[in-house]
């Protein structure tokens, strides 16, 4: 097992176990989509990064465009991390 493997592994473990998060929560979701997929990542995290986190939802409109709009994480999950990174 290499060290990345392991290290993603170990992301895993803390998301699921530690936070009781699945794959489809929005924190999950936001780390993932801006590239969090370590420890090691997520560890160098300040306060205001994790206070801000956002994740983007897209959708089709009726002209079948595809419409992103922009949702912050939800509260909980984010206070769940602070907690975490403290």
């Amino acid at each position: 097992m290499t060290t990345r493997s392991k290290g993603a592994g170990d992301f895993n473990h803390i998301m699921t176990v530690v936070l009781g998060l699945t794959d489809a929560d929005e924190l999950v979701l936001a780390l993932k989509e801006d590239g969090y997929d370590s420890i090691s990542n997520i560890v160098t995290m300040i306060d205001t990064e994790v206070e801000e986190m956002s994740l983007s939802i897209k959708t089709k409109a009726s002209d079948a465009k595809v419409k992103v709009q922009t949702k912050s994480v939800v509260k909980k999950q984010r206070k769940m991390l602070l907690h975490l990174l403290s």
